[in-house]
């Protein structure tokens, strides 16, 4: 197998990676439990692109809670597997593709202001 994309000098074949952040108007804790613990009700609410969301794994949501969702992002339907990577309540939430090689990170760190938090995005 070749990669036509390196014989050609067309980019790298690492992956790529971005991050956004923001200020949330609440407590790490309730973010957390809005994100993380109540990830399969309310991940289509955050991200809109999320059509259809389940949860392979029973129980609550923790390390290894298995998920499946439908995306459409820019017209394109993607469909994938994924597995909860890390789940430390308050601090972060990690996602990992089975299906497809993918990571989303949420990291929260106390905001500036009283009962503000900063989440932190990286994909």
């Amino acid at each position: 197998m070749f990669n036509l994309g390196s014989m050609l000098n067309l980019g790298s074949t690492e992956p790529v990676i971005g991050s956004a952040s923001t200020i949330v108007e609440c407590t790490a804790s309730e973010l957390f439990k809005y994100i993380g613990e109540n990830l399969f009700q309310n991940y289509p609410q955050w991200s809109p692109e999320v059509k259809e969301l389940e949860k392979i794994t029973a129980g609550p949501v923790q390390c290894g809670t298995i998920g499946w969702q439908v995306r459409v992002d820019q017209g394109r339907r993607s469909e994938s597997r994924f597995k909860i990577s890390d789940f430390i309540p308050g601090k972060r939430l990690t996602f990992s593709g089975i299906s497809d090689p993918y990571r989303c990170s949420y990291e929260l760190q106390a905001g500036d202001l009283d009962n503000s938090t900063k989440l932190i995005f990286t994909f």
